[in-house]
């Protein structure tokens, strides 16, 4: 029993706790804004921050902004947890939990993130595969590769972004492959990213691409092999 009126004291509490985080947080005066994000640093408990997360939602993208700045300046290990838990909680929040746990200096976990190219929401799945370009390794290039087929465009182009983010060369042959795409603007991002994995092994479906019918395209398998050009000649000994 004292246990349950510890509980819900601890939950009134942190309800009270975001209220005054997100009242201060619309204030006019930027001191007592400022004092907010402080105080989202200060926050112990990782339930507490998923509660204030949680609130946000139909905010201002400034308000959640400003949260994502606050965890990610957040010195204790419940900034950690709660960031990671609202990847798979708040799907929604992607983007901020990405930056947050960026500037935090913590390693993106690709689970929730692979996980999340699977939403129904497009906007979802784009800001997913951007948080696994940036995470990298080998579950995160097989998540983008099969974005690349994703309906959405801005999806597929994101995806290939990302895996040239990534600056695997895994990713190369999904690459190739959406060379081929029938929107230009992945044809073009798929160019780019090829050129920035640096493989000389594109160079062949780059020439062949030269021949596209998108001046954006072109262009782009043109800036893609002079930075392979460049990327042998570097590696030459």
């Amino acid at each position: 029993m004292l246990g349950d009126w510890e509980n819900a004291g601890r939950e009134d509490t942190d309800m009270n706790t975001c209220d005054e985080i997100l009242r201060d947080l619309n204030d006019e005066n930027w001191r007592i804004r400022s004092e907010a994000v402080a105080r989202i640093g200060r926050i112990r408990h990782p339930e507490e921050i998923l509660k204030l997360i949680a609130r946000i939602r139909h905010q201002k993208w400034y308000i959640r902004e400003a949260v994502a700045h606050g965890l990610g300046g957040h010195p204790h290990p419940a900034a950690g947890v709660a960031l990671e838990r609202s990847l798979y909680e708040h799907r929604w929040f992607i983007r901020e939990a990405v930056s947050a746990l960026t500037r935090a200096g913590r390693r993106l976990p690709v689970a929730p993130l692979a996980a999340a190219i699977g939403d129904d929401d497009p906007s979802i799945r784009a800001m997913a595969a951007a948080g696994l370009g940036m995470a990298g390794g080998h579950d995160a290039v097989v998540a983008l590769a099969g974005a690349l087929s994703d309906p959405d465009t801005a999806v597929r182009v994101r995806a290939a972004q990302a895996l040239g983010a990534t600056g695997d060369i895994e990713g190369m042959d999904a690459l190739i492959r959406a060379l081929k795409d029938p929107e230009p603007e992945i044809r073009s991002a798929a160019a780019h990213a090829l050129g920035i994995l640096g493989c000389a092994d594109a160079c062949t479906p780059l020439r062949e691409a030269l021949a596209d019918e998108n001046r954006r395209v072109r262009r782009a398998c043109e800036i893609a092999m002079d930075n392979l050009r460049h990327a042998t000649k570097h590696h030459q000994p």
